[in-house]
């Protein structure tokens, strides 16, 4: 029986960052304009010092842009890799069971035939990361499943989990 199975994910899964990078880049245009249209008559050096302060929104703006996109395109090609069959697939008995502590100061991981899955209560919604005490599907040792994954950079992301009666 499927127990988790990932969707899409969106462009905009975090629409906060682009909202920030908007109000800061709003915010640099008008220090700018505000700044530079005094320069056009007569150039002292205190006018140049709003001038300088328009750059620090500008960048937080381009680095929210930047941290916004890259951070969604992630996610947009992972499950790209699961959609076009090229994630791996694996089935067996869950072992080296680690739960997630009260604290939430670890992780909840464990292992499917030698190959180690990981995750946290901050982790995506887009790929599986609800723990045990929040009603996860991996509740210990010797389940049986079968876990459909792409592995990225040293960590395997669940994409779809099957679990069977014992």
């Amino acid at each position: 029986m499927t127990a988790f199975e990932s969707v899409k994910p969106s462009l905009f899964y975090k629409p906060y960052m682009l909202l920030i990078a908007i109000v800061f880049l709003l915010v640099s245009v008008f220090i700018f304009f505000n700044a530079f249209l005094p320069l056009k008559r007569e150039r002292t050096r205190w006018q140049l010092v709003p001038l300088l302060f328009s750059i620090i929104p500008f960048l937080i703006s381009v680095l929210s842009c930047v941290s916004f996109f890259s951070t969604n395109m992630d996610y947009i090609n992972i499950y790209e890799q699961y959609a076009n069959g090229q994630s791996k697939v694996i089935e067996g008995i869950v072992e080296e069971f680690h739960p997630m502590p009260e604290t939430l100061h670890d992780s909840e991981h464990f292992e499917v035939s030698g190959v180690e899955f990981s995750y946290g209560a901050d982790n995506s919604k887009h790929f599986y990361s609800r723990c045990k005490k929040d009603g996860g599907i991996f509740i210990g040792n010797g389940q049986k499943v079968k876990i459909w994954y792409v592995p990225d950079d040293g960590h395997n992301y669940i994409m779809r989990v099957d679990v069977f009666d014992s």
